[in-house]
Parts: structure tokens; C-alpha cells; sequence
């Protein structure tokens, strides 16, 4: 019963975002973007079994690029079909594996449409990460009898406290799963607390840990060394997936900390590039000069750096930490749950965020209690820490090192899961 509600809301939803869609078209080409996709004309199967591998969007494809390759390397008798949510997170999946993987963005969640999408792909398995659920689309692999995996599993505290008020409806949904494969204790207590059994459940680590990550290129190392820092002359502040509700404090503190240290330059990138024109009023209206990374700046005629470089780009934030002198990472200020900080600790950066965590409660946790970290509760705490670690190289260099061990530490999730997709597939050879 409570499927069928759900279908007849899955069309009523379409039918009314249909007007809205069509007129954002006109001008927006996110709303056209692939849309025989969004409608389940998904890439046929070709010769090979498929596995289906399912990325929301860009962090989930950069996350999954290690497990990605492994599958490549490792089931060469099996296609890669993956899809993705969002835009963005499709033409990451194309620059960083073309011609490896047929990629695609996941048809809308009605019946029809994830039909025809399960009977073009046909996929042997189906691969989710980081707990994207849509109920049409799980329902109807279980119903073809297709195993299906999640990888990364995890349920923030937010979520949890709705979803025990529907867990009629999502105990169904989760018990699709044939494989669940969680972060860590949180949230397989989490799991189990929604209904799904123990015997579905395997603490299997995070894969942000086992992530590999390439330095910046040389393209970009150069705008930064010719624009911002002077070939490493000045220090760089690099202020990662910025949401809209820290702008403003972020202008305030960039004012405060360069009172103290004027020779600072920052990066900012945003989550959502929407916000850009946004950031450049705010930016310019507090006295900072800037450039954005995709638009070659003018000469430096007058022999002064610009202050801030604008990431207008997708895919390049984890690289762009290598290049820093200190690291805030975003999502945390604001009520949004925080967003990915082993990227900076990878290279061994010392790094900032505010108290919100939700999203990365485990990861922020092994890293403040190591020192690899920094949580600040404020707008005043995180000036303060700027200031201290721009002034000290000894804390930077031990705060680096303290988090880039926690990353060695809590490594293996790959191969766990490369382990578990093996011994899925091989179940289901075997009956």
C-alpha cells in the first residue's frame, strides 16, 4: 500500500515540477541536461553483464573513483554502467573515466521510467554510495531479484530523528539491500534501528580514507604562484565548499585575519557555482580584489597580486588543497553537516571547521582527537586560529602530520568492498 501511495506521489510530483522544469529550460541547461535519461532511456546493455554503480553527484564520483578503477581492473568480463543525480556529477564521471564506463544521470523515481531504465541496463548488480534512497528504483531490483549493495552507508543524527517517525515505509526500502556496508558503529546502529537485520549489516570502514588524490596541476599551480602568492611568497588560505549561509562570515573573517597578516591570499570555492555572482558582490563590496580560475586574469600591470582566486570549476578542490598554507573546510558554519576534510589532510594541511558535523561526525571525530584538527564554535575562534597557524609553522607541520596518520590508520574500506561485490556476485552465479 504504502508503495502504491508512493508511485501516485512520484507522478503528482512530476506532473506539477513539469511547468517549473520547462521554463528553468529556457535558460538553464542543467533543466535539459540529458533529459531521455531523467525518462529512463538509459544506455542499452551491450555483450558483457553490467554492474550499475550509483553516484549522487560530484563528491560521491570523486569518493568512488578508487572503488570505480578497482572494478574496472579486477571484473574485466563485466560492463560499468554509472549514473549520477546530478549534472555535474555526469561530466565528472566523463572527465575523469571516458571511454572506461557508460555514465548516465538515474532516471526520475516513477515506475515507468525505472522500468525502462532496469530493462535497458539489465544489470547484473546494482551499487549505491552513501545512502541515496529511491524507493521505485530499489523496490523493482528486488522485485528482478537483483542484488543490490550500499556502499558507505550512513545516516546522520538529523535523518535518523525523521526517519523513525516513517519507518513503516522505509523498513521495506532498506530491506532491499542485500549488502549493507556501513562507516562505522553509528550508523549500523542506525540501520538496525530502522529494521533492517544485523545479518544484512558489515562495519566495513570509510572509503574517503582510501582516497588518492594527485597534487594540482601545473596549470592551476601557476595562476596561483603568478596571481595570488608570488611563487609561495605570501601564504594561502584556502576556504573549501563554501555554503551560502557562511559567506558573510567568511568575508568578515578574510577582513579581520588579513588586518593581522596582509600578505595573506585566500581560494574560496563554493559548493553550488550558482552562488558565484553572489560571493563576487559580497568580495568586492568588502575591498578584495579577485579572478576566477576558469578566466585568465588580466596582467599584473601594476605589480600587485590579487587577493583571492574564485574556483568556478568542479573536481579540482581536492588537488587545490596541496597548494595551502592553512585549510577551512565549509558546511560547518552554516547548519549543512560539514563537508569532506580528509582531502586536506591527505596532504597533510592543517585544517579548520565550525561545529557542524552531522555529515562527517565520524572522520571530524578521529581527527580532532588525534590534533589533526580543529573544530572552531564560531566566527571570533576561527579568526583566532587562522591567526595562530598562519604564525606558526611548528603547529601547521604537527596538525598535518597528526591528520595524515589518522588517514593511514583508518585505510582498508577499498578492498573490503572490492571483497564484498566479488562475493555478491559470486552468490548469485552460485543459485
Amino acid at each position: 500500500m504504502a508503495r502504491f501511495v508512493y508511485s501516485i506521489f512520484s507522478y503528482f510530483g512530476l506532473i506539477l515540477a513539469l511547468p517549473f522544469v520547462a521554463l528553468k529550460a529556457l535558460y538553464d541547461p542543467r533543466y535539459r541536461y540529458r533529459i531521455k535519461d531523467r525518462l529512463g532511456f538509459s544506455p542499452l546493455r551491450g555483450s558483457k553483464k553490467v554492474i550499475w554503480f550509483h553516484a549522487a553527484s560530484v563528491g560521491e564520483v570523486l569518493l568512488s573513483l578508487p572503488f570505480l578503477q578497482g572494478v574496472l581492473s579486477q571484473f574485466p568480463e563485466h560492463e560499468l554502467f554509472v549514473s549520477t543525480q546530478t549534472p555535474s556529477g555526469h561530466q565528472t564521471v566523463e572527465a575523469k573515466l571516458k571511454g572506461q564506463v557508460q555514465a548516465f544521470l538515474t532516471p526520475v523515481d516513477t515506475p515507468d521510467a525505472v522500468k525502462r531504465a532496469v530493462r535497458r541496463v539489465q544489470p547484473e548488480i546494482y551499487i549505491l554510495v552513501e545512502t541515496e534512497i529511491w524507493p521505485n528504483l530499489l523496490l523493482h531490483l528486488r522485485d528482478r531479484q537483483i542484488p543490490i549493495i550500499l556502499l558507505n552507508g550512513r545516516i546522520s543524527e538529523p535523518a535518523f530523528k525523521k526517519y523513525r517517525f516513517f519507518r513503516f515505509f522505509l523498513a521495506p526500502i532498506l530491506n532491499s539491500f542485500d549488502y549493507i556496508a556501513t562507516r562505522g558503529d553509528y550508523d549500523c546502529k542506525r540501520f538496525m534501528a530502522l529494521g533492517v537485520p544485523a545479518s544484512k549489516i558489515h562495519i566495513m570502514g570509510n572509503l574517503k580514507y582510501d582516497c588518492k588524490i594527485t597534487p594540482c596541476s601545473v596549470e592551476i599551480s601557476s595562476l596561483v604562484e603568478n596571481y595570488l602568492t608570488d611563487h609561495g611568497v605570501y601564504p594561502l588560505a584556502v576556504l573549501g565548499s563554501l555554503h551560502e549561509g557562511e559567506y558573510d562570515i567568511l568575508v568578515r573573517v578574510c577582513s579581520a585575519v588579513r588586518k593581522k597578516i596582509p600578505e595573506l591570499k585566500f581560494i574560496w570555492a563554493p559548493r553550488h557555482l550558482e552562488s558565484l555572482t553572489e560571493i563576487k558582490r559580497k568580495l568586492k563590496a568588502a575591498g578584495f580584489s579577485f579572478f576566477e580560475r576558469s578566466t585568465a586574469p588580466a596582467p599584473l600591470t601594476d605589480g600587485k597580486f590579487r587577493d583571492i582566486m574564485l574556483l568556478d570549476t568542479y573536481g579540482e578542490l581536492a588537488s587545490i588543497y596541496s597548494l595551502a598554507t592553512v585549510v577551512f573546510v565549509g558546511g560547518s558554519l552554516s547548519p549543512d553537516g560539514g563537508q569532506n576534510m580528509i582531502e586536506p589532510a591527505y596532504f597533510k594541511r592543517p585544517v579548520l571547521f565550525g561545529p557542524h558535523l552531522w555529515n562527517f561526525e565520524d572522520i571530524s571525530a578521529h581527527l580532532i582527537n588525534n590534533k589533526g584538527a580543529y573544530k572552531v564554535l564560531d566566527e571570533d575562534e576561527l579568526i583566532s586560529k587562522f591567526v595562530e597557524l598562519l604564525s606558526n609553522k611548528n603547529i601547521r607541520q604537527t596538525m598535518g602530520e597528526n591528520g595524515y596518520a589518522v588517514i593511514k590508520q583508518h585505510q582498508g574500506a577499498l578492498q573490503r568492498a572490492l571483497q564484498a561485490l566479488e562475493s555478491v556476485l559470486a552468490n548469485k552465479e552460485g543459485k
